[in-house]
């Protein structure tokens, strides 16, 4: 019964995980990869549930691929960070939205990366940690 609780535990986590790794990564990454990646990520869920190696395994591939999105939103928030008021008017002028509605965008999606990064680690910990409940 506790290897259960964990399990659920750990695929609560892997669904935050994955819904935000497919709503950051569109902006860098395009459209297709996120579709690419809904069976994996479901696959990855349904494994982690029941304790499946195949569900653990790919969970663990997930992890690296989240670290990647995490990284470009860190770099972009770096390279804009000076000016960053100039490119959201940039940003609102090109996409014709209104300016605290990208800036506000932004804000939530490089805080959403930091929620990432920190759910991907402790996803990871948790895979590794609990590994001999899966069989």
């Amino acid at each position: 019964m506790e290897d259960n609780k964990i399990r659920l535990k750990i695929a609560g986590l892997f669904t935050i995980e994955g819904a935000l790794f497919i709503a950051l990564s569109v902006q860098f990454l395009g459209f297709i990869l996120p579709l690419l990646f809904v069976l994996p990520i479901f696959l990855s869920l349904t494994g982690i549930k029941y304790g499946n190696k195949s569900g653990l395994y790919i969970g663990l591939g997930m992890v690296p691929l989240n670290f990647g999105v995490v990284s470009l939103w860190f770099r972009y928030f770096y390279d804009i960070k000076d000016n960053f008021t100039d490119e959201m008017k940039t940003l609102s002028e090109v996409l014709n939205i209104p300016y605290n509605l990208i800036r506000n965008l932004n804000i939530i999606a490089i805080s959403l990366s930091i929620v990432l990064l920190f759910l991907s680690a402790l996803t990871f910990i948790l895979l590794i940690k609990n590994k001999n409940k899966f069989n």
